[in-house]
């Protein structure tokens, strides 16, 4: 559980913050070259592109809660290593629908998975 909780903290930190670094020091200063009603039109596109990524990255936290929370209600050792908590869980399988994300309705991940011995 540990691993996946942390995989999905690090996804949701590249998208922010990797995403923020290139639209303020790669994008930005390229707008300069533009007129204002075309660096507004590019802007408002690539916010339009990047925040539901954004949204996805920060709801990777509370999936990454829920995934760990699902896993202790099946049964699997919050005891011990990472490796023995993730042992105890085979077969995981996470869908996330930035569609849903964007609603904010709290349905925008499906987790499936089989418990191990």
């Amino acid at each position: 559980m540990t691993a996946v909780a942390l995989a999905l903290h690090i996804f949701g930190a590249v998208v922010w913050v990797g995403g923020m670094f290139a639209i303020y020091v790669c994008l930005r200063p390229a707008l300069g070259t533009l007129e204002p009603p075309q660096r507004l039109r590019l802007m408002r596109v690539t916010f339009e592109k990047f925040f539901p990524w954004v949204w996805l990255a920060a709801s990777s936290g509370r999936e990454a809660n829920e995934v760990s929370a699902t896993g202790l209600t099946a049964g699997a050792s919050s005891e011990g290593a990472a490796g023995s908590t993730v042992e105890s869980i085979s077969k995981l399988v996470c869908t996330i629908d930035p569609n849903e994300i964007m609603k904010k309705a709290g349905g925008s991940a499906e987790c499936t998975f089989e418990t191990g011995h």
